[in-house]
């Protein structure tokens, strides 16, 4: 080893903290020179350990990034899944409600066809009332105009019957006060007045008329 490696390992052994000796004689400067450059070997070695505790370092913090970045997408997940158990709940609490008021709903419905059929029942009674009033009012005016219609029929009989019967009379009190004034004598009845010429001219034409026949 030069002078100028000692220096060297000199130089770095007070960086490190330790303070060479001082030396009286060549001897003593070999024997440090010696020491010196076996603990230089061990502090190269050392420095050799110490890349790789840097390079272990580095690893180690790099695993430790991706270690909390797979803590924090866990984190993210279990939040995630959180919120979706969450909504589940949710989910299977609305369903329930849905199928308790689709439940209610059919109650009602089943309620509503019900009342439906007694209204349509109770409807039908009542058109049938209706129907039955209005016919028994339809007859009842028919009745009373056919009572009416005979009444009238009744008084226009009587009144044919009566109108004869007064006539007749009328007539008779006539004849009666004719027969009471007129002289019944064939010389007061205004007679035609035939002559015999017209006698013999009608006998003649009946025989001949008889001769003709029984030809």
């Amino acid at each position: 080893m030069g002078q100028g490696d000692i220096i060297s390992l000199a130089r770095r052994t007070r960086s490190m903290g330790c303070h060479p000796p001082s030396l009286a004689s060549l001897d003593e400067e070999g024997a440090y020179a010696k020491v010196v450059v076996a603990s230089s070997k061990d502090r190269v070695h050392s420095l050799g350990n110490e890349s790789e505790v840097e390079k272990g370092k580095v690893e180690v913090r790099r695993l430790t990034e991706e270690l909390q970045t797979a803590k924090e997408e866990a984190r993210k997940k279990t939040g995630e899944a959180m919120i979706l158990r969450d909504e589940w709940k949710r989910a299977r609490q609305e369903r329930a409600a849905f199928e308790t008021e689709v439940a209610t709903l059919r109650t009602k419905v089943v309620e509503l066809e019900a009342d439906r059929d007694r209204d349509i029942r109770r409807g039908s009674r009542a058109a049938r009332r209706e129907i039955a009033n209005g016919f028994r009012e339809v007859l009842t005016s028919l009745e009373k105009r056919w009572v009416d219609k005979k009444k009238e029929v009744s008084t226009e009989i009587h009144l044919h019957e009566w109108l004869p019967t007064s006539e007749m009379e009328k007539d008779c009190e006539a004849v009666a006060s004719l027969a009471s004034v007129l002289d019944w004598s064939v010389a007061g009845l205004d007679l035609p007045q035939v002559s015999e010429d017209s006698i013999v001219d009608d006998e003649a034409a009946s025989s001949s008329s008889r001769e003709e026949a029984s030809s």
